[in-house]
């Protein structure tokens, strides 16, 4: 029952990624996905992956911070490093814990390079390989 309530958050996570992929402007794209980052993050502390939890929470910040224009070369040091020191501190799944820490750090980095929506869809297609 655990698993297939996970399942139900996170497949409403995707449908909400999936939505932003079709949004015109980056600020657009980035605010769905902050509700695709609230359900995944839920799904993923009913089945105790604190990694992917953790980073998710961090990447949730990121898009705020973004979406509002508040990405400074500071807060972005300090959300990427975020990202691996508490990804790795919280890591309960060994080796296939790291997936969702270079995952968002990929992201991340995206993020913050890409200036349109089209260049986060390419980091999005990147992200999922």
């Amino acid at each position: 029952m655990q698993t297939l309530v996970a399942n139900g958050f996170s497949l409403v996570g995707a449908v909400l990624l999936c939505l932003s992929t079709f949004c015109k402007e980056k600020e657009n794209v980035l605010s769905i996905q902050i509700g695709d980052i609230i359900f995944n993050s839920i799904s993923d502390c009913i089945v105790g992956s604190y990694s992917a939890m953790s980073t998710n929470l961090i990447c949730l910040i990121r898009n705020v911070l973004v979406v509002k224009n508040k990405c400074n070369k500071l807060v972005k040091a300090i959300l990427l490093a975020s990202i691996v020191i508490v990804g790795i501190a919280v890591n309960t799944k060994g080796l296939v814990g790291f997936i969702p820490i270079v995952a968002s750090l990929e992201y991340t980095v995206g993020t913050f390079k890409c200036k349109t929506a089209q260049g986060l869809r390419y980091t999005l297609i990147l992200n999922s390989l």
